[in-house]
């Protein structure tokens, strides 16, 4: 089934015949493919006619000859609609070596509109320094969103649809499953045969023990406070030793690839960053629940990880708070100002929402603050907004 993503393609299209490179940047299996294939339909729709367009997914071509720069620049050149605004798309451009030179070379071309999608963000960032005075536009691209997730989710009420989202996955591609069910066998594939692959390939990691233990703890502690250090402990007592410098690269590593997120900390009384103690949230519930052999029980944590990627997805920038002694779960800034954001499974029950609330009420500015909870409808308390998590995901809970 294929899932309609309607605001990512308006994003796309929005710099249709612009002097800009658009690059689509996300891990693999997130959709990118499928959306430049939306976007292609879309062009065709529109009067483009085939001829115009060229796409090359660099993962799966047919000819290899055109996995070197200067073979693949002929041949796109060649094939030019000399008249007409010419479309051309590169899938996972990383595979080819010193691809900003090539990217470059079409730029200088008057009638091409130059579209990539990239899966890690080290090689992307090395060749993307490269491109000519900087004209690019990065459009982020994350697994399905709840409201997208919705749209394919069929027989079932929100709520049931939401319990599969978290127990499953985000990825686009369960919808091809014939039972979602079969889901686990999907991420396994997806990880260990592309995901996996490019990170060894890459980086030519050669103890898989230890960096699949790395992996395991970053998903235990999602949403925690981490540091090399903490993590460092957790593999001596594992008799995983690994010195520092390997331990970092492995972290950027996942990171690189789209695996994980880091977000700093936001001192709101100071009002400013703090690089140590950073936290780390997974691309996808499903995939973290894959790393930890589906023993995950710790519901709070998922949905704030689903949160955060929401906000993502939004277009914030998203931080973890801290205001004196108290910590606020994410500090969401924007270009209309800042919010603040709490996540609990629980509202009506439980000493964690309690703690959240008090430490929304200490932060002293007008900025919206926000509890997201599955079992509330929405209210006003105390000038804290009281959201319906699943409400709040599906785009129906009111600001």
């Amino acid at each position: 089934m294929l899932i309609n993503r309607p605001e990512l393609l308006k994003k796309v299209s929005s710099y249709k015949d612009t002097k800009l490179i658009k690059i689509l940047s996300g891990v693999r299996g997130c959709g990118k493919s499928t959306l430049l294939q939306m976007y292609q339909n879309l062009l065709t729709e529109q009067g483009t006619i085939p001829n115009q367009i060229q796409s090359f997914n660099l993962l799966n071509i047919t000819d290899n000859s055109l996995l070197d720069m200067q073979n693949l620049q002929d041949h796109i050149l060649k094939n030019l609609v000399s008249d007409k605004m010419n479309y051309i798309f590169l899938q996972e451009i990383q595979v080819i070596k010193n691809f900003g030179r090539l990217v470059n070379s079409l730029f200088l071309q008057e009638n091409i509109d130059i579209y990539l999608s990239v899966s890690n963000s080290k090689i992307q960032a090395f060749e993307i320094s490269n491109i000519i005075e900087k004209n690019y536009i990065f459009i982020p691209i994350y697994p399905l969103s709840f409201k997208e997730y919705l749209s394919g989710c069929k027989g079932k009420s929100k709520d049931e649809c939401f319990e599969d989202y978290i127990r499953y996955s985000s990825f686009p591609g369960i919808f091809s499953l014939s039972k979602i069910s079969e889901s686990d066998n999907y991420l396994r594939k997806l990880y260990e045969t592309g995901i996996q692959a490019d990170i060894i390939e890459n980086r030519k990691i050669k103890d898989l023990d230890k960096f699949s233990a790395v992996l395991r703890d970053m998903a235990e502690s999602i949403g925690e406070y981490t540091s090399v250090n903490k993590i460092a402990k957790v593999l001596i007592s594992s008799e995983k030793r690994l010195d520092n410098i390997t331990l970092m690269n492995y972290i950027d590593d996942l990171c690189d690839s789209y695996v994980f997120y880091k977000i700093y900390r936001w001192d709101i009384y100071r009002k400013n960053l703090l690089k140590i103690q950073n936290k780390y949230y997974s691309v996808d519930v499903g995939l973290r629940n894959l790393f930890l052999d589906n023993t995950v029980t710790d519901t709070e944590k998922m949905i704030e990880n689903i949160v955060f990627l929401e906000l993502k997805r939004r277009g914030y920038k998203v931080y973890a708070g801290k205001i004196r002694t108290n910590v606020i779960d994410f500090v969401a800034q924007n270009q209309n100002g800042t919010e603040y954001f709490q996540v609990s499974e629980e509202i009506r029950e439980g000493k964690s929402c309690i703690k959240k609330f008090e430490a929304l009420k200490t932060i002293r500015d007008n900025h919206p603050k926000y509890i997201l909870t599955k079992d509330s409808e929405s209210c006003l308390y105390c000038g804290v907004k009281i959201r319906n998590v699943v409400d709040w995901l599906s785009g129906e809970a009111e600001n």
